[in-house]
């Protein structure tokens, strides 16, 4: 059986220094490690440096299993993804390498390097989407709207592993993903965009799973959360490229979309100086080495 545990806002585990550099078209450009935000290296600089422990709170987080992060901004967004033992990252590593996705951060030692991480398309179009919602906002992005939801396996069924459980929930098999995402958004009035790129589920067979109950949910009703997010009347897309037979299978809460080669440009240059103005003001905050 998977058993959930109740969501965590990411804020209340790490600290998580900004990246005060400025994205002003909000592109990509290729390198021989792969894709990578054109922009300046991030004001924390390494992918180790993404996310670091607020104290006692580590050994609080599993180093391994099968975790989901939901995203308020710009709208309802989740990414599904796992860590086993055999792994050379646990979650830890791997939610590092997902807040530098999406916050559309370079951390390679020049541009022609990616530091590590690897940027997708669907991350991009999240980060893209994203970055464009905080200039609207005039505030830097702290990821103050993200929750981590981690699920361990409580016990063995033979053959059945955490990538099974991974696809089996992706693919919304017996309306699993519905559930969640009612848990996580009780009063949404959107589709929740998934920002993997699904892989198929070939399996059958209904899968225990418990997931938390719903007063344990840590759901996000801040008013200026929500209104930041613009859950209200919002037109999402789904930004998997997955092909036709796999979308057949698509979960309910998501709309197909072939849009990957989107890019985002910055709204005005005067969004960009007022935010810029912001990012300055906020380096007081930051730990004496990031400033």
């Amino acid at each position: 059986m998977l058993q959930f545990h109740p969501p965590e806002n990411l804020k209340n585990i790490f600290s998580i220094p900004l990246d005060l550099t400025s994205w002003e078209h909000s592109t990509y450009h290729n390198t021989n490690q792969g894709d990578t935000p054109t922009r300046e290296r991030a004001t924390y600089s390494t992918v180790s440096n993404a996310l670091n422990y607020l104290p006692n709170q580590k050994n609080d987080l599993p180093e391994y299993g099968l975790y989901i992060l939901a995203f308020e901004i710009p709208e309802p967004h989740i990414y599904i993804g796992i860590s086993t033992q055999d792994a050379a990252a646990n979650i830890a590593d791997r939610i590092k390498r997902h807040r530098v996705k999406a916050t559309g951060s370079h951390v390679g030692n020049t541009s022609a390097t990616t530091g590590g991480v690897h940027h997708p398309e669907n991350w991009k179009i999240f980060a893209c989407s994203r970055y464009a919602q905080m200039l609207r906002l005039n505030t830097p992005d702290d990821l103050s709207d993200t929750r981590i939801l981690i699920a361990e396996i409580s016990s063995e069924i033979p053959g059945i592993d955490l990538n099974t459980y991974e696809k089996y929930i992706m693919n919304n098999q017996n309306g699993v993903l519905d559930d969640i995402c009612d848990k996580l958004w009780p009063k949404r009035n959107s589709d929740v965009i998934i920002i993997n790129k699904i892989t198929k589920y070939n399996g059958s067979t209904k899968l225990p799973i418990s997931l938390f109950n719903n007063e344990d949910s840590i759901a996000n009703t801040d008013d200026s959360i929500n209104n930041q997010s613009g859950l209200e009347n919002c037109n999402t897309q789904n930004q998997d490229d997955r092909n036709s037979e796999t979308s057949e299978s698509q979960p309910n809460n998501t709309i197909t979309s072939n849009n990957n080669n989107r890019l985002c440009q910055c709204s005005s240059t005067d969004q960009l100086i007022n935010f810029e103005k912001i990012l300055i003001n906020s380096l007081g905050d930051l730990p004496k080495e990031l400033s």
